[in-house]
């Protein structure tokens, strides 16, 4: 505790000197002209000139420094009582999959997508496929209501959605393509690509074609490589409740919200 007490100082006290150091510790294709350009107040900018990518940094430098067979991500369902462990390859593999297809679908850099799943691993996977390729994902509350989604479509215009089936809650099973149907009857700007994941034995029928998860990880030869972003590009997008009015957009870019 002592110690994070004083690092958290020293990021108070000098925060330029704090990220500097900090720098040193993510991988960059490109290292930064400076940490901080002030020269538009208030408009400032972190790490101006670099170059990165968050996906790199958590699944490629592990890969490279030989941690491929840690654990990168445990799944616990405390509904179904399920635990799941995934290493870094495994992570790796899955992500590079879904990148692939995404770009073999013709998703590309800037184009954005919404993700529409209940808290499993997939939405992980589909996060950070996105992040690979730099395209911009928006994740909606399962929980929300058809009304709720459409409202998100209709703002963040994704070229898909990356959904699941069902979701699965206090004994109950929750019916995710009603959901994703209902939202679509009233969007007027549906997306040109539905891809579900689906998780009973039988597959659903929606009143649209969906591609499969299965046959939307497009086993190419190679996993695709990172995008080199810079640290303005967005991430994603995260919308406010929209209690007040329609949900509000909010852009965390690639580099600098850390």
């Amino acid at each position: 505790m002592e110690s994070w007490q004083a690092e958290y100082q020293k990021s108070i006290s000098d925060p330029v000197g704090f990220w500097d150091r900090a720098l040193e510790l993510v991988h960059w294709f490109q290292k930064a002209d400076k940490v901080l350009d002030e020269t538009r107040k208030p408009l400032y900018q972190w790490f101006p000139g670099s170059k990165s990518n968050i996906c790199f940094n958590c699944l490629d430098v592990h890969m490279q420094e030989g941690r491929a067979d840690n654990p990168a991500l445990i799944w616990e369902s405390p509904v179904s009582g399920n635990t799941r462990i995934y290493n870094y390859k495994e992570v790796f593999e899955e992500v590079g999959l879904i990148t692939n297809g995404l770009r073999n679908l013709g998703l590309m850099r800037g184009d954005r997508v919404v993700i529409y799943m209940p808290n499993i691993p997939q939405a992980v996977f589909a996060m950070l496929a996105c992040a690979r390729m730099g395209v911009i994902h928006s994740v909606v509350f399962g929980g929300f209501a058809p009304p709720e989604l459409a409202k998100r479509i209709e703002d963040a215009r994704p070229k898909a959605i990356l959904y699941a089936s069902h979701a699965f809650e206090k004994g109950q099973v929750i019916d995710y393509q009603q959901l994703v149907d209902d939202a679509l009857d009233l969007s007027k700007k549906p997306p040109q690509f539905l891809i579900r994941f689906d998780r009973l034995d039988k597959k659903v029928q929606g009143r649209r074609k969906a591609l499969s998860w299965d046959d939307l990880k497009f086993h190419g030869n190679t996993i695709a490589a990172c995008e080199q972003l810079e640290p303005s590009d967005p991430l994603y997008i995260l919308y406010t409740s929209g209690t007040t009015g329609l949900p509000k957009g909010v852009v965390h870019d690639h580099t600098g919200y850390s």
